[in-house]
């Protein structure tokens, strides 16, 4: 476990954007990586902050909505109808994020030349290694890697969409 959390560390610098929310802003590797001019930096920031700002509202009510549900599965009996519009809601709520994010992401990409579009293309091939990396690293395949200086890369992964794995979806109060 401790060698996934490493890996994790290790490779958030790499992660997409929508993996760090609410109040990112582009770092100065990245800037330099990109070779970003001021006027895109700005751009791309604004629509990040706008979007977040949507998002987290969004998240509110994703929220309020999983403690009505868990208010409805404490009833007796259970009203399906109730518990259905709320799973619904949720579910289109999901689905306008990942709609937004989708759209975002095509707004940043109308900004970046065609040398920057190709940088970004070899930043996203290195992210889709990262599966690969994790899973040889919890295997003991391969040592946990250091960051530029001799010293572990500390960042944390989180993800930023507030919509759960289907499978980890479930409100059913469980205390006897």
């Amino acid at each position: 476990m401790n060698r996934l959390i490493a890996v994790l560390c290790i490779l958030a610098p790499f992660a997409p954007a929508q993996f760090f929310p609410f109040g990112r802003g582009l770092s100065r590797p990245l800037i330099d990586h990109l070779e970003l001019a001021t006027g895109q930096v700005d751009a791309i920031n604004r629509a990040n902050s706008e979007h977040d700002r949507w998002t987290q509202e969004k998240s509110a009510r994703i929220n309020q909505v999983y403690r009505e549900l868990a208010a409805e599965t404490d009833k007796e009996p259970l009203d399906p109808k109730a518990l259905g519009i709320r799973y619904a809601e949720i579910e289109g709520i999901c689905r306008e994020i990942a709609d937004r994010g989708k759209a975002l992401t095509r707004e940043h990409a109308a900004l970046l030349n065609e040398s920057q579009k190709a940088k970004l293309k070899a930043l996203e091939e290195a992210v889709s290694l990262a599966s690969k990396i994790v899973t040889a690293s919890a295997h003991g395949l391969m040592e946990v890697l250091p960051g530029g200086n001799g010293e572990l890369i500390t960042a944390v992964l989180v993800p930023a969409n507030a919509c759960p794995p289907r499978a980890q979806v479930g409100f059913a109060n469980t205390t006897p």
